[in-house]
């Protein structure tokens, strides 16, 4: 019997043989997957960032925007870097967190097959069918291409519910600013169409009330060409590019054709069908969430694909397959800012999500010369180093400019209001004397008018070249999105309100978080002081019933900067700005126009009617 050292190897080696099965299970189980749980795709312009169980769009980022800082208490997102990319097409929701989501109502995840920094192809397996999903960011743009294998290698037809999960929101500055130029839009037959916005009901209230979620619904065909959600100045484009058939069992030709188009992948006798062809129908759904903080109250929109080319006993839509065969489906996704760079990278068609606000189309070309304008001048101050400001000059030099070429006209009809006011009595005096002859009265009138320089009718000229100006500005500073992220002085951002200091609470009806937006308290006693300023007198032409009327419009018109306060207080920074500019402009022009006439000078007693009188024997301004 063996005793001593002999028998060390022997027990070790019987050791080794009794923990070799724990050993060889806790070896199996520590290789469980060596796939990421997301990849990114990138080029110049952006970032898509891809869950690899779901094969989904969790991030679509624009590289050269950036989110605005804003105070947390009026709706800004405290987790968002401004230094970092913008997520355009992010995470809204937990339940919609998702974009380019392919949903086939089964279990299971998808497998990485292979990727690199602009390709990913993933595959899946599911009750006998073969998916196979490729994405491919294009080169120059902010698009990702997709497309969508199902093979039936199977000697039997399988039906499935084919739903894509296409776009769930787009970003939005600010949620109660923003939502009001939210929409779906749709382009076909070369025009761009409004969808609509889904209306949004909670879960409670659809319980509560026994109805369905309202959705919106639009039938691709084949003069469709897209379908956008927009926001304020970002967009989701989706675009079905082709949808073909083949057989599941032929190898693909190579090809230059195939090797051109995702669509010819299948198999050698794969052909591009038109869309919608071979039975197979796409309808796209919208429907409305809330998503976002709490306290930016987030009206989202959601858009999703069904294929479709047969229907079940409960009138479920399902896309058959038959045994042996395949299609592809093609599509493709863009998130896109509106500024003037990106535009120029769309297709025609896209490039009109631009103006699809009917008003903005509406003022087109005076809200594209004005836009140029105040780019231009934008970029000659960021040449003098003055990039921090340089939007807000370029906002107070535009404003020199456009009443610099409307002076004369606008000068003339403050001389022309003042200098009446100045005729008050001689025309009182005509109006006494002829009150029994109308015909005589008026060409007296008139007569007195021409010869001090003065049309009663000079007023309503500045006001119609004026009123196109303001709407096209209107209109610029809320959509044109060259202006977004460019701030002035305490000015967070120029097509937002100023809100330079949050009051904690919120505003009764509009629901939203308060804020003392400085710029429209400066355009106040400003507007004020030029309102004050006309000192218009108390009309007596003798008509009781007419000279109430025409009193009770000049307090109007005198408490009127109150009034617009009031409805410019929610503007946008730059329009107020200007508006403010614009008003302390006319202040000037008025003071001067009365200097010259001499109304502020004090009258000595028993001057009387003097100043009139004199008036009328000078000569009449030229302008």
């Amino acid at each position: 019997m063996m005793r001593g050292p002999f028998m060390r190897p022997y027990i070790f080696i019987i050791l080794c043989l009794c923990l070799s099965p724990f050993l060889a299970g806790q070896e199996a189980e520590a290789p469980k997957s060596t796939a990421p749980e997301h990849i990114t795709l990138s080029n110049e312009m952006a970032e898509v960032v891809i869950n690899v169980q779901w094969a989904e769009v969790t991030d679509f980022k624009l590289i050269e925007h950036h989110p605005l800082k804003l105070d947390e208490r009026l709706g800004g997102n405290p987790e968002l870097d401004p230094e970092g990319p913008l997520s355009v097409l992010g995470s809204f929701h937990d339940k919609f967190s998702g974009h380019n989501a392919l949903i086939v109502n089964a279990k299971g995840s998808w497998a990485l097959a292979s990727h690199d920094p602009k390709n990913a192809v993933f595959k899946r397996t599911v009750n006998g069918l073969e998916y196979t999903l490729s994405y491919a960011l294009d080169d120059i743009r902010p698009t990702v291409h997709c497309s969508w294998d199902i093979k039936n290698p199977s000697d039997k037809n399988k039906h499935f519910k084919a739903q894509l999960s296409a776009i769930t929101g787009v970003h939005q500055d600010l949620a109660r600013n923003d939502a009001y130029f939210n929409g779906v839009y749709y382009y076909e037959d070369d025009s761009l169409e409004y969808l609509g916005f889904p209306e949004y009901k909670s879960d409670q209230e659809l319980i509560k009330t026994k109805q369905k979620r309202p959705l919106l619904s639009y039938t691709w065909n084949d003069a469709s060409k897209y379908i956008s959600i927009r926001s304020r100045f970002f967009a989701g484009i989706w675009t079905l590019t082709s949808i073909t058939k083949g057989s599941a069992t032929e190898k693909k030709e190579d090809n230059q054709e195939a090797e051109g188009n995702a669509a010819l992948s299948l198999t050698d006798g794969a052909t591009v069908s038109p869309i919608g062809g071979h039975g197979v129908q796409t309808q796209l759904i919208s429907a409305a969430f809330m998503g976002g903080p709490q306290n930016a109250r987030q009206h989202q929109a959601r858009v999703n694909a069904v294929f479709f080319n047969s229907q079940d006993k409960d009138n479920n839509l399902l896309l058959q397959v038959k045994a042996q065969e395949a299609f592809n489906i093609s599509w493709q996704l863009t998130a896109t800012s509106m500024n003037s760079q990106e535009l120029e990278l769309l297709t025609d068609e896209e490039a009109d999500l631009e103006f699809a606000s009917a008003w903005y189309r509406f003022f087109r070309l005076i809200s594209n010369v004005l836009l140029w304008l105040l780019n231009m001048m934008n970029a000659m101050y960021e040449a003098m180093g003055l990039e921090e400001i340089a939007y807000g000059l370029a906002v107070i030099t535009t404003t020199a400019i456009v009443k610099g070429l409307l002076h004369r006209v606008t000068y003339k009809q403050q001389y022309s209001m003042m200098k009446m006011q100045q005729l008050a009595p001689e025309l009182k005096a005509i109006q006494a004397k002829y009150k029994d002859d109308r015909q005589q009265m008026a060409m007296k009138q008139m007569e007195l008018w021409r010869k001090n320089g003065v049309n009663p009718f000079g007023g309503c000229l500045p006001l119609l070249i004026q009123m196109p100006i303001f709407f096209a500005l209107f209109q610029v500073f809320n959509h044109a999105a060259d202006m977004r992220g460019h701030g002035f002085l305490w000015v967070t951002d120029l097509t937002l309100p100023d809100q330079t200091i949050p009051l904690g609470f919120i505003w009764p009806i509009l629901g939203s978080p308060a804020s003392l937006n400085l710029l429209p308290m400066i355009y106040l006693p400003v507007a004020l002081f030029q309102s004050m300023s006309m000192k218009m007198t108390a009309p007596n032409s003798g008509d009781k019933q007419k000279d109430e009327m025409q009193a009770t419009m000049q307090k109007m018109f005198r408490w009127m900067p109150i009034f617009f306060f009031v409805f410019i207080y929610f503007f946008a920074a730059g329009l107020v700005l200007y508006i403010t500019i614009s008003s302390l402009w006319s202040l000037i022009e008025i003071r001067l126009i009365r200097k010259q006439l001499g109304l502020d000078q004090p009258k000595e007693d028993g001057d009387g009617p003097a100043p009139a009188a004199a008036a009328s024997t000078e000569t009449p301004k030229k302008f």
